[in-house]
């Protein structure tokens, strides 16, 4: 099961194969009083190439991709259930159809979104998606952070599939070029991106009435000091990071600092491509949980994470953290960078439609000497609270 399915060796049985815990999970979050549910449609749960397991509560496949294997039927059925579940309790389905779980079968077959045919097979299984479930659904988001999907994945490593220059701090990596292939992988993105937009523009959106947008992770970056070279270096740091998806899809282009520093190695488009990608989205999707600081730091390698000429760090010169920290990493409790960020995503890029699709923070009751709390205490997540009232707050302040 995990070799076609699951190339981390995680299996959740209770996320994945979740058909009968529908109208539960609907159920509860009707009475927590929400109005949406943000999910994702698995590709090769629509487009499988052969059957290859059944499981008493799901049933899935080997990895097909694009219309030679046939559409599963059962795919469909799955997510008009849970779309009719949602709308006849009051939620709007916000529904994404990319978000990393790319079909295996592609992979292999030619490189996935290392590969210019992966916009073709998008493109198809998009147009599956909107064609079965369009009349219904009235928010897609294309993809979910190709920013991170192309610099995890293909930089670091750290995401399937996997893939970058293997060196002493690296992680197991068999193949791969940090240097070239997140530019690569990023590029291809946002032209799959493009061509689902306007697809959806052109073929759906009049009978269908519903909007498309791209989903961004971008934090707020504030300069290490006051020096000007840690100010440019917190600007280049966002183009690099944020930037890399927003001016491409606002403008058609690439940030200017990114073709300088990065030269022949940044994909170029064609004077079509950028035609097709400039205003290619009715709204932006952002995940913003944090925020940290830039200093410059010369490159030492060619490498996604060094071209920039930026170093990212959460605490300062007096080495006081950026926010208050949480038990995550790389989350910082500073809402007042979610307010910088949307004020300058709405100047930036001609006053966007902005949903935050992801925010917030994380602490484990693990390392806690008293696990004997009640229910009510558990409830009491004054952390939590905090930190949303804060963020809220901060995001009234930006769009008053």
């Amino acid at each position: 099961m995990k070799e076609p399915l699951m190339w981390m060796g995680k299996v959740k049985a209770v996320g994945i194969f979740r058909p009968k815990n529908i109208q539960e999970d609907i159920m509860l979050m009707k009475e927590m009083g929400l109005d949406s549910f943000r999910f994702s449609i698995s590709w090769t749960r629509i487009l499988p190439s052969n059957p290859l397991i059944k499981h008493d509560l799901w049933w899935c496949c080997s990895s097909g991709g694009n219309k030679a294997g046939g559409v599963n039927q059962r795919g469909i059925d799955f997510y008009n259930d849970l779309i009719d579940e949602l709308l006849a309790n009051d939620l709007e389905p916000f529904v994404t159809l990319y978000h990393w779980d790319i079909p295996r079968a592609l992979e292999e077959r030619y490189g996935g979104f290392l590969n210019p045919n992966i916009v073709r097979d998008f493109m198809e299984y998009a147009d599956i998606c909107f064609k079965e479930f369009g009349n219904r659904v009235k928010y897609w988001v294309t993809i979910n952070e190709p920013n991170i999907n192309a610099q995890m994945g293909y930089a670091e490593g750290i995401l399937v599939p996997n893939r970058c220059t293997r060196t002493s701090s690296s992680p197991p990596c068999t193949e791969g070029d940090s240097a070239t292939e997140p530019y690569l992988v990023a590029h291809h993105l946002l032209l799959s991106h493009a061509a689902a937009f306007r697809l959806y523009k052109h073929t759906y959106q009049t009978s269908q009435r519903g909007k498309i947008g791209i989903t961004v992770a971008c934090d707020w970056i504030e300069p290490y000091d006051e020096q000007p070279s840690s100010k440019d270096a917190a600007e280049r740091l966002y183009e690099h990071f944020c930037g890399w998806i927003f001016n491409p899809v606002t403008f058609g282009e690439y940030p200017k600092s990114m073709r300088s520093l990065v030269g022949e190695r940044l994909p170029e488009f064609t004077k079509e491509q950028s035609e097709m990608l400039r205003h290619s989205y009715d709204f932006f999707g952002l995940n913003s949980y944090s925020a940290l600081y830039a200093f410059e730091q010369l490159p030492t390698m060619q490498h996604y994470d060094q071209d920039a000429h930026s170093a990212a760090t959460f605490w300062d010169k007096n080495n006081r953290s950026i926010g208050k920290p949480t038990q995550i990493s790389w989350i910082f409790d500073y809402p007042k960078g979610l307010e910088k960020l949307i004020l300058r995503l709405k100047e930036k890029y001609e006053d966007p439609i902005i949903f935050i699709t992801e925010n917030g923070k994380c602490y484990s009751t693990r390392d806690q000497p008293n696990t004997s709390y009640s229910l009510d205490q558990y409830l009491n997540d004054t952390r939590r609270i905090e930190y949303l009232q804060g963020h809220l707050s901060s995001l009234l302040k930006a769009v008053k």
